[in-house]
């Protein structure tokens, strides 16, 4: 199996509105809104150009397809995790931390380790030189998610209102 990461275009629009809607993803992501392709073109255009804009400032974000071979089977990106606030916010998380966000759209291709085969590459393709730390906040509910994220070295932790996950990334940064 060859797994490698497309750079986000706006050809794949399509893919990420039939993926959105698929009943394994929509479950876990975004699971309140009704996915159109306008409202896939406001959300993902910015990203073809590796950012978007939070409170009127450009902030990186890095999305791709993840491909087995050759074949479009899911998406994936990853971001400082302090450019994006979020509900809860975790207090003494370490200064260098990457998030990401992924799904394997495709469900014929789930539940064969493609997910954390793609994860790991992915990290150490993309993340790790950048960053010490990655964080992870799946929906705990979801067992495979954090099955996924534990096989590549993710560790549940707690700040005693919300679990979350944390990676101690691989390689150092340069």
């Amino acid at each position: 199996m060859q797994i490698t990461f497309a750079p986000l275009t706006h050809a794949h629009f399509p893919l990420l509105l039939k993926w959105l809607m698929t009943p394994h993803v929509h479950l876990w992501w975004d699971k309140n809104v009704t996915w159109t392709p306008e409202l896939i073109a406001e959300k993902y255009d910015p990203y073809v150009t590796g950012h978007t804009t939070k409170h009127g400032t450009h902030k990186s974000m890095h999305s791709f397809i993840i491909m087995v071979n050759g074949i479009p089977t899911g998406y994936i990106q990853y971001y400082n995790h302090y450019d994006f606030s979020r509900t809860h916010e975790i207090a003494d998380l370490p200064d260098s931390l990457a998030a990401f966000d992924m799904y394997i759209g495709e469900e014929s291709m789930t539940r064969k380790g493609i997910g954390s085969a793609a994860l790991k590459l992915f990290l150490a393709t993309y993340v790790d030189s950048q960053y010490e730390y990655t964080y992870a906040d799946p929906d705990m509910k979801n067992s495979a998610a954090v099955r996924t994220y534990e096989k590549v070295g993710f560790v549940i932790k707690s700040d005693g209102q919300r679990a979350y996950m944390l990676r101690k990334n691989k390689t150092p940064i340069n």
